[in-house]
């Protein structure tokens, strides 16, 4: 179960900057300015993502990611 736990969290880091990193993409493709904005101001990335419509897209992949961590977390400390 430790080696479940583990790739679990692992996983799940993994899957959340992967989501974030494609969303930063996203944004510095839809405007350079909004792009910028995304990096500098907490929680703009997700108000680029509503504007250009991925969204749901982008929070589904990084919701699954969190899930997983809380997951393994919780596997490793029983």
């Amino acid at each position: 179960m430790e080696m479940l736990g583990k790739e679990l969290i692992i996983g799940g880091f993994a899957l959340s900057a992967f989501a974030q990193l494609i969303a930063s993409i996203i944004a510095f493709r839809a405007s350079f300015v909004q792009g910028m904005y995304s990096l500098i101001i907490p929680g703009y990335l997700l108000v680029t993502m509503r504007r250009t419509g991925h969204y749901w897209k982008f929070f589904a992949a990084w919701a699954a990611g969190v899930l997983a961590v809380i997951i393994g977390t919780m596997v490793l400390s029983q």
